[in-house]
């Protein structure tokens, strides 16, 4: 018979969030949702230890917004 070969690698998918901060405060967390409406994950995301909910620099901008992934 016919040998089949397989190949496997890991894949890491995570979540796509927004942090935005306000005076250097972690204010609003959210994910992109459906592309028109984001769900608000604040709360859990401020359990993640390395989001930091206050940034630490002398002057922080008034009003800043970082995407990224976040994974298990």
């Amino acid at each position: 018979g016919e040998e089949i070969a397989y190949v496997c690698e890991p894949k890491m998918d995570g979540l796509a969030v927004e942090l935005v901060y306000e005076n250097g405060i972690l204010t609003v967390g959210s994910t992109r949702g459906d592309g028109f409406t984001g769900e608000n994950v604040t709360q859990n995301l401020k359990t993640v230890k390395s989001i930091p909910l206050r940034l630490q620099c002398d002057n922080p901008p008034e009003l800043l917004e970082v995407r990224g992934e976040v994974f298990l």
